[in-house]
């Protein structure tokens, strides 16, 4: 079996996946939701499919993938207060 191509560390899919998950992201994010479904739950909806690609594609390590995007996204969604995103997501038991 020949290994895949790699660019810098990275291989093609994973870097592929690196820019396709924010892109999935936005292209949900500013679409407009179904019916009957909020605005809150399209945008976590959004989040959670680039959640997804960012896992399947292993474009990150686990553990920065869920600090990153939780930290972000608790606020950008307008899910949770900032500073208390920040302090859940930054406590000593997490790292």
């Amino acid at each position: 079996m020949h290994e895949q191509e790699t660019t810098g560390g990275y291989r093609l899919y994973q870097l592929i996946g690196l820019v396709a998950g924010p892109v999935a992201f936005a292209v949900l994010f500013f679409s407009p939701p179904p019916s009957g479904l909020p605005p809150e739950g399209w945008s976590v909806a959004a989040l959670a499919v680039w959640m997804a690609v960012w896992w399947a594609t292993e474009a990150l390590p686990r553990r920065c993938q869920s600090k990153i995007l939780n930290t972000w996204s608790g606020h950008r969604t307008a899910q949770i207060d900032p500073e208390k995103c920040r302090k859940i997501n930054g406590h000593e038991i997490r790292f």
